[in-house]
């Protein structure tokens, strides 16, 4: 999205600043865009559609404003009862083979199956076979998890809970982790396959080296 509107400034309000900005000051938020731009994760502020409201009144400009998100009831909620009249909604399509081909010419029919059509629609870094299933990992580059971590496995898990067989956070800290849902990974615990939770071999790649 933001690669094909350039000209327009990008925000994701997943990001936790950016976020806390504009649910604290949504006037001051979006004064930093007067001229519009793409405000990814709507949804995670709820109240800005209220006032974009009044700056899409006042402006005779369409298009100023583009929003996107992952969670479609909540979007089209607070779209229609804010910005009615004011919006045309578009409803972005799954990828079809020949679109994901030209990302990856080859793809396993097992792990589309799983996955879906829809680019990163669970968010899920890693998907190995494990016995009968599989075993979802997420990667995380900071020293600390926190709950929105395991947001991605959890979903995963609660739609295919047959077929997943587990799940791992890995991340920089210095110690593992056990939960009930799911389990904390370290790095260091990477050299010793006997520490790990899921059978195989992970291996890195750092400036273009493995």
């Amino acid at each position: 999205m933001s690669s094909n509107l350039s000209d327009k400034p990008y925000i994701n309000l997943e990001n936790p600043d950016d976020r806390q900005f504009a649910l604290e000051d949504p006037r001051g938020f979006l004064a930093q865009i007067p001229n519009g731009g793409i405000l990814d994760e709507i949804q995670r502020a709820p109240e800005l559609p209220s006032y974009l409201q009044a700056i899409v009144d006042e402006s005779a400009q369409p298009g100023q404003f583009i929003l996107t998100g992952s969670q479609q009831f909540e979007i089209i909620n607070n779209i229609t009862q804010s910005l009615a009249g004011r919006t045309a909604l578009l409803k972005l399509l799954p990828l079809t083979l020949a679109e994901l081909t030209q990302f990856k010419s080859q793809h396993n029919p097992v792990e589309l199956l799983y996955r879906g059509f829809y680019p990163r629609l669970y968010e899920v870094d890693l998907l190995l076979e494990q016995g009968a299933g599989f075993y979802a990992i997420e990667i995380k580059a900071g020293a600390t998890v926190a709950k929105d971590d395991f947001k991605s496995l959890l979903q995963l898990t609660s739609f295919f809970p047959k077929h997943i067989q587990g799940s791992s956070v890995i991340y920089a800290g210095e110690k593992g982790q056990k939960r009930s849902d799911s389990e904390v990974v370290s790095f260091q615990q990477l050299s010793s396959p006997e520490r790990l939770p899921f059978s195989g071999h992970l291996g890195f790649v750092d400036n273009g080296t493995q």
